[in-house]
Order: C-alpha cells, then sequence, then structure tokens
C-alpha cells in the first residue's frame, strides 16, 4: 500500500483533496453561536436551622427534603451535608433532560422544597434553592506598597508569627498573610 503512493502521486494529491475537502466541509455545517446557552444541571438547597447539632439537622430537614426530591424521577444524584445549623443538599438531573424541560424540573424542585417546609419545626428557615451556580467567580485584589517597603521585608513577615499571621495558601512566592488578629504586618 505504501509504494503505491509513490508509484501514483495523483492519488496523494486525491487523498489530500478528499481530505482537506471533508473537513471544510465540517467547519461550514456546525452551528456556532456568540454566547452559547448553556444548560445547568445541577442545584443546590441550602436551609438553616439556627442552633441545632448535625444530628437534628439531619432528621428534621435534610430527610424530608431528600424525601421529598426522590420523588421526582429527572433527579440523577442527591448528596447532602448536615452541618452544626445548615443543610446543604446538591441536586444533579439526568443528563439526557432535554434543555427545554430542564426549567420544568427546577419547577417541580421548588414544589417539592415548599413541601417538605410544611413539615419543618417551627425555627428552620425558608430553604434557599440555587440553580444558577454555572457561573464563574473570580477576585481581583490590587496592593499598593510605600516606595521604602521591601520584598524582602514582605518575604520574612510572611511566615508565622506570635500575634496569628500565618501564610496564605498558595504559590510559594506568595507574601500574603492572614491574620487572626485585628493586627497585620
Amino acid at each position: 500500500m505504501g509504494t503505491l503512493f509513490f508509484r501514483q502521486p495523483r492519488l496523494v494529491l486525491l487523498a489530500l483533496l478528499v481530505v482537506i475537502s471533508a473537513g471544510l466541509s465540517a467547519l461550514v455545517s456546525i452551528g456556532r453561536q456568540e454566547d452559547p446557552t448553556i444548560t445547568n444541571i445541577f442545584a443546590t438547597v441550602s436551609t438553616v436551622f439556627p442552633g441545632a447539632d448535625p444530628a437534628r439537622v439531619e432528621a428534621l430537614v435534610t430527610v424530608k427534603i431528600e424525601t421529598e426530591l426522590r420523588e421526582i424521577s429527572e433527579i440523577e444524584v442527591i448528596q447532602s451535608t448536615s452541618a452544626t445549623g445548615i443543610s446543604v443538599i446538591s441536586v444533579e438531573l439526568i443528563e439526557t433532560v432535554p434543555p427545554g424541560r430542564i426549567e420544568q424540573v427546577w419547577s417541580e424542585v421548588r414544589d417539592a422544597l415548599s413541601d417538605a417546609k410544611r413539615e419543618f419545626p417551627a425555627g428552620v428557615l425558608e430553604p434557599e434553592f440555587d440553580s444558577d451556580g454555572s457561573g464563574g467567580y473570580a477576585a481581583i485584589f490590587a496592593l499598593s506598597l510605600p516606595e521604602d517597603f521591601s520584598l524582602t521585608r514582605a518575604a520574612r513577615e510572611q511566615r508565622p508569627s506570635p500575634i496569628g499571621c500565618v501564610p496564605f495558601p498558595g504559590p510559594s512566592s506568595s507574601i500574603f498573610t492572614v491574620c487572626r488578629t485585628k493586627r497585620c504586618w
């Protein structure tokens, strides 16, 4: 087969033309959007129960919400965490849910939360439903240092100090510190 292309150079040209035309055809037929629609199949439900220990939050809040959510067939995964005073439940829909149906499913989840809320004891706050978690988050900070401030001094002061400053986790060249007191160097 390898010698066929050496003997017939026109076959090489023909093969190249076929590959290039197939690539161009595929490129032209691909649909494009400037801002493509992203369907979010993930959501979180946070419910605050002030002063309750994790076992109580689990029994009186988390289990009741999970029971209501399990009745919705489009939900694939339910993961929950109960801590002191708060219940956080992550919900994931089945990937094959049509994009037009997703908002209807989230509406059913909101209805299920309303049903579960009727069974909550007094003191439990309204469950917070968030299905818009697909965005990106960033924080940008700018530092302005005096002209006589040396980076050597900053690196030295980054080390743990008796007043409670500890190095900020991150790159080894980081000069940031997190302080446990009001005073930081």
